[in-house]
């Protein structure tokens, strides 16, 4: 039989949970702080299983939250990558744009 503070407790961490994963939908734009909002979103949701290790119906949602935030900026980053290789024609023409830069040539056009 759980206690009254191991249910406190559990109702607590899944609220936070579901904080977390709302964050990483609200930090979409920056696809590298959503990725780690998003799992620290699911790791807190199911440390929040309390002691008789049932899902509060908040840690569900935020797993499912976490889950869709952490689909969506693999997306993202998946879809730069592949834009920058679409405009640059592959990945040494970009490397090369990128030295070129670097060593102080500061007129070129993307190709």
């Amino acid at each position: 039989m759980p206690t009254g503070y191991s249910v406190n407790k559990a109702r607590s961490m899944a609220t936070t949970s579901l904080g977390i994963s709302i964050a990483a939908v609200v930090c979409l734009m920056s696809p590298g702080l959503t990725l780690g909002l998003s799992a620290l979103g699911v790791i807190v949701a199911l440390q929040s299983r309390g002691a008789d290790c049932k899902l509060d119906i908040r840690a569900k949602i935020a797993i499912i939250v976490s889950i869709i935030a952490f689909v969506i900026a693999v997306a993202l980053i998946v879809g730069a990558f592949l834009l920058l290789l679409k405009n640059f024609g592959g990945f040494d023409e970009l490397m090369e744009y990128l030295m070129l830069r670097v060593q102080g040539y500061p007129n070129l056009s993307m190709p």
